[in-house]
């Protein structure tokens, strides 16, 4: 049902003018002529960090299984992966004070430090109630083959 009339739309992009997206209110795309590494040099450098470490951590874990299938000294390996250990937790510190001076100053990075003790804390609590629980496990296992091989004298007084 047409009534003969004829509208005339136009649609104005005003904000081209500003260098500012229509939708976003942000920077327009055709307006950057930076490069990453010329924007944020610090952000770029901890991105490539980021990207890097799993790879590094990975060839020096292999580094350390090694150890004890080339020269059969497992004390040694394991010596070298506690070391590999306490170093990862540090680098973890570390970057959590880093990142949390970087966004928070030093309120950021004292905040993140106490964030990362209290996951550090929580890890070892649970090793622990592990450790314990095989170290139990272990200790009942032990007494029934006592029992079983007839060597009850643990659950004596002393007394045969």
């Amino acid at each position: 049902m047409s009534d003969g009339r004829i509208y005339e739309i136009t649609i104005r992009d005003k904000t081209e003018k500003n260098g500012k997206a229509p939708i976003s209110g942000g920077e327009t795309p055709t307006s950057d002529t930076k490069g990453r590494e010329e924007k944020d040099p610090q952000a770029f450098k901890w991105i490539s960090y980021k990207k890097v470490k799993p790879y590094i951590k990975r060839a020096m874990s292999y580094g350390i299984s090694q150890i004890n299938l080339r020269t059969g000294r497992a004390e040694e390996q394991q010596r070298w992966q506690m070391a590999m250990d306490i170093g990862s937790t540090a680098v973890s510190f570390v970057e959590s004070a880093i990142m949390g001076a970087t966004i928070g100053g030093p309120y950021g990075a004292a905040a993140a430090v106490g964030v990362q003790v209290l996951n550090e804390g929580i890890n070892v609590a649970l090793k622990m109630t592990t450790f314990n629980t095989r170290r139990d496990m272990e200790n009942i296992t032990l007494g029934l083959s006592h029992i079983r091989s007839g060597n009850s004298l643990i659950y004596t007084d002393g007394n045969r």
